[in-house]
């Protein structure tokens, strides 16, 4: 059961919104009804509620359709919820949703959130690890402003791990293996320790797997990523006036997989590299050295109800820490001058919410709550690099008149505290039968304290024929930048719907979002101090939708468009080129986040599930989204108009971004089908069965290079045989069956090393953002 306040609505079919995506359909209702979907519960409202009667747009993926899929990790979720995309490296996610993205430069606040058993998690990377005994994700798109401990300008992830079973011992191990090193294993058991009153759940994962299929071109050395993370849940009920939910998360991901794969381009330079070129299909990384990734998370979630007939009152905390360490070759190629060491500290994430819902009201039912977080963060990044297109801009003094490698080596520090206060109100009115308002509000108090503090330090080294040795440094003067920033706003909500008939409503919603502002993560010391800190961003949108289950509910179909508008937009970019002293002479490179003054986000979603038979069902959902900068004038480019900052004494080239896309790892269009079929096999007590999943992607622009990347589409096959009883389940499965070879997202420029002198181009492109090759493997499962 959920620990939530359970609202038993009595009206029937109060629903506001919708664009929901349900994919559990081939399981049936077990009575002598006629055949009907599935319904889904969910808690997107801080209460216990049928999926197709929230008052907010949401998308539901429960965990036994996640399994039955073989998915094993965040990124993975994109497969069942078409305009979404969770990606990128884990020590920077990246989630889109909408078309829209959170390239981030630093410790920023997420655009699209996660929570975690209904506690919010402000540091992302802690849920790309692995994702285990799940109950289902729950996927809010638009602004969320009310209920929320962090308002979001995109969206809301929320993931329910599974409640101990209160009643009887019961649980589950299940192992895959397949191609690319792939051995992963899953359990799951639930203890009462006092029957109907006091359980416990101990979950855990065992994981390896190279599912990208990279290698080292240089090196003979296997790439091997592995998860170990065990979780235990308490779960309390003595009786009708209170319960409680405790939970603790270990995890430790140890990886010696490539950040980065090579494409280079016939020609190269650069000795180790094929001179030939090769393509990024090839899966090479030719570094001199492997990445070295480390991380271990502790993460704790408590709440507490305590139910006083007329109102329930919740308390909800959250705590984690977490150590993150990687070491990895910074440009990729086989010269040994350029290494990047980032260690993440989060000594401290703290939370709690404490919330006061009514329950059972005939015509008014409402939540007030109040919420506050504090966090603590560390991180370090120790870089050698190259100087691109001249020296570093701190070095002075001739060239030296022999071959020489010239490289900076900078320590790059930032301190981040953040503290959040806010308070909140949720309020659903039932007009009549047919009508139901739902009205929120928000009041946002957050305060972040940043010190970004770096020293560079210039290394010569003489080509003594034996390689480079060095023969002088030039010690950088320590350059520390504090910055204090306040955002400081109402957000919320206001939906209204009609219930055309017990099966179908109309809907039309409004709601406000936002994140606050903050300071541009700057690791090589270039950002110009005064353009470095950014604004807090906005965002208002307007959905209207219908909903409706049809053919005695064998039908389900959800239709939706939205028109979102983006005020100071948080746009990232790096690698883009710097004058230091107003020379004319761009001798540096840096990066920032600047706010894009309006962004425009508009779309339309649909989504059609029909069960054919008891044995059949499908489900087609398709999304299109259109974002673009309305105003944007001064973005940080390549090849723009010189703009001179003059408090800093430097310029940049700026462009109009005004009509652009806006870049992400979602294209305009997304489409995603189901299909599920199964056969009875009589007397063995078995059934045989085949699913398919469809996925398709269409063009996507680099929201970093501008750059496009042709569409493209996956397929997954899955069948086997499965006890009636639902007791074993043996699966054969193929993943991206076709073996479709794609390029996600182009986020990289041009490598460029000291060799012999200053910066040479390599004719590489770094690529992080490959879909992963065929993967066959076969999974079993035992539950008791």
């Amino acid at each position: 059961m959920e620990l939530v306040m359970e609202h038993r609505f009595s009206k029937t079919r109060l629903s506001l919104t919708v664009s929901a995506l349900l994919l559990g359909s081939q399981a049936l209702a077990q009575s002598s009804s006629p055949l009907v979907l599935e319904e889904i519960t969910v808690t997107a409202q801080k209460t216990t509620e049928l999926l197709q009667d929230v008052p907010v747009s949401v998308n539901a993926v429960t965990g036994k359709v996640f399994e039955q899929n073989v998915a094993f990790e965040m990124k993975e979720l994109n497969k069942f919820i078409p305009g979404m995309y969770a990606n990128g490296n884990k020590n920077n996610p990246n989630i889109a949703l909408r078309g829209v993205s959170t390239i981030a430069g630093g410790p920023t606040t997420p655009r699209a959130n996660i929570f975690v058993d209904g506690s919010y998690q402000s540091q992302q990377q802690l849920s790309f690890y692995s994702q285990f005994d799940i109950a289902r994700f729950e996927v809010l798109r638009g602004p969320q402003g009310t209920l929320y401990g962090k308002a979001s300008p995109t969206g809301t992830i929320s993931i329910h791990t599974r409640n101990p079973d209160l009643t009887e011992v019961e649980g589950f191990i299940k192992h895959s293996a397949g191609q690319h090193s792939l051995s992963n294993t899953q359990f799951g058991v639930s203890v009462p320790l006092i029957e109907n009153e006091l359980g416990v759940r101990f979950a855990g994962v065992y994981d390896e797997n190279q599912s990208s299929d990279y290698e080292y071109a240089n090196m003979n050395v296997d790439q091997l990523s592995r998860t170990k993370s065990g979780r235990v849940t308490f779960l309390w009920e003595p009786g009708d006036m209170f319960s409680g939910r405790l939970s603790h998360l270990y995890s430790e991901y140890d990886s010696n997989e490539s950040r980065f794969i090579a494409g280079v381009e016939p020609g190269s330079p650069i000795p180790g590299l094929p001179s030939e070129g090769i393509s990024p299909f090839e899966r090479q990384d030719f570094s001199n050295f492997p990445r070295d990734a480390n991380v271990r998370i502790n993460q704790t979630i408590a709440e507490l109800n305590f139910d006083f007939d007329w109102a329930v009152l919740t308390s909800q905390t959250y705590h984690a820490t977490s150590t993150n360490d990687e070491f990895y070759d910074a440009d990729s190629t086989p010269i040994d001058d350029a290494y990047r060491n980032t260690q993440i500290n989060l000594s401290k994430l703290f939370n709690t919410e404490l919330r006061l819902a009514s329950s059972d009201n005939d015509f008014w039912n409402w939540m007030v709550g109040v919420y506050y977080a504090n966090n603590d963060s560390r991180t370090t990044v120790d870089t050698k690099g190259t100087a691109v297109n001249g020296l570093p801009g701190n070095f002075v003094g001739p060239f030296p008149p022999f071959p020489v490698n010239i490289s900076f080596v900078s320590a790059t520090t930032l301190d981040a505290i953040s503290e959040d206060w806010g308070a909140f109100t949720h309020n659903t009115f039932y007009l009549n039968d047919d009508w139901t308002l739902t009205l929120g509000a928000r009041w946002n108090n957050e305060r972040r304290s940043n010190v970004n503090a770096i020293a560079t330090d210039i290394d010569i080294a003489l080509d003594t024929g034996n390689g480079y040795e060095t023969i002088t440094s030039v010690p950088g003067a320590l350059n520390a930048r504090p910055a204090e920033t306040t955002w400081i706003a109402w957000t919320g909500t206001a939906k209204l719907a009609y219930n055309l008939s017990a099966d179908e409503m109309v809907y039309v919603t409004i709601d406000r979002g936002g994140r606050a502002g903050g300071q541009t993560l700057d690791l090589a010391g270039t950002t110009p101090p005064s353009i470095s800190e950014y604004d807090p961003e906005s965002s208002n949108s307007i959905e209207i939708g219908y909903k409706g289950e049809l053919l005695d509910r064998r039908l389900r179909l959800n239709l939706s468009a939205y028109y979102q508008m983006y005020n100071d937009f948080q746009f990232y970019t790096q690698d883009q080129p710097l004058d230091t002293n107003l020379d004319g002479n761009y001798d540096e490179m840096f990066r920032i986040t600047q706010n894009a003054k309006e962004v425009l986000a508009q779309g339309a979603e649909a989504e059609v599930t029909y069960l054919f038979n008891e044995n059949l069902s499908g489900m087609l959902s398709v999304s299109y989204n259109d974002t673009k900068f309305e105003d944007f004038d001064d973005a940080a480019c390549g090849d723009g108009i010189r703009t001179v900052i003059p408090a800093d004494g430097q310029a940049y080239l700026a462009c109009d971004l005004g009509g652009d896309r806006l870049g992400s790892d979602t294209g305009n269009w997304s489409v995603i089908s189901r299909a599920s079929y199964s056969l009875p096999l009589g007397r063995w007590g078995a059934e045989w069965y085949a699913d398919a999943l469809y996925n398709f992607y269409s063009t996507r622009v680099s929201p970093i290079t501008r750059i496009d990347s042709p569409s493209y589409a996956t397929a997954d096959f899955f069948t086997g045989l499965r006890s009636t009883d639902g007791v074993w389940d043996l699966k054969l499965w193929v993943k991206n069956a076709f073996d479709k070879e794609a390029i996600q997202n182009i986020n990289s420029y041009e490598t460029t090393v000291a060799f012999p002198l200053r910066g040479t181009p390599t004719g590489l492109l770094e690529y992080d953002l490959l879909a992963n090759p065929r993967q066959v493997g076969l999974t079993g499962t035992y539950n008791f």
